[in-house]
């Protein structure tokens, strides 16, 4: 997004990225994002530690989205630690006069030189258990695998 420049670059030393979208009750159901990012352990650690500042570099910005200008809060989710790092948070967005038309949950967790980025969106609301339960479930996959 380019009004979060944490969300809107990769981090530095990225050898390889892969994502996967899984979208389930139509344009205004859950769409599920994870993305994993190879790099070496000592950029993904410096990955993690500069996502952690999210909540509070990112707190309040605005982008255009499809020629329309919204706002976006985050705030930290609460959050289970999992692997070798985990930032959690919670992004809104929201239209002036209209109130929140998205909401958002950004996990970033780091296994070595993984990382493994999920994103849990709703039209207005997000089922948390479904993101815990998908990080667990990447973190699986990414450990059986590296």
């Amino acid at each position: 997004m380019s009004g979060c420049s944490l969300l809107s670059e990769d981090p530095a030393g990225m050898t390889a990225s892969a994502a996967v979208a899984l979208n389930r009750g139509g344009p205004l159901g859950t769409t599920l994002t994870e993305t994993l990012m190879q790099l070496s352990t000592g950029d993904a650690t410096a990955a993690i530690t500069r996502y952690a500042g999210l909540s509070t570099s990112c707190h309040t910005f605005t982008a255009t989205v499809s020629g329309s200008q919204i706002t976006f809060t985050t705030t930290p989710l609460d959050f289970p630690s999992l692997g070798d790092g985990t930032v959690a948070a919670r992004i809104v967005a929201s239209f002036e006069g209209i109130g929140t038309v998205a909401a958002e949950d950004v996990v970033i967790v780091r296994r070595g030189g993984t990382l493994i980025l999920l994103s849990n969106a709703g039209s207005s609301s997000v089922d948390s258990g479904l993101t815990v339960s998908s990080a667990r479930t990447s973190l699986q996959k990414v450990a059986a695998r590296w």
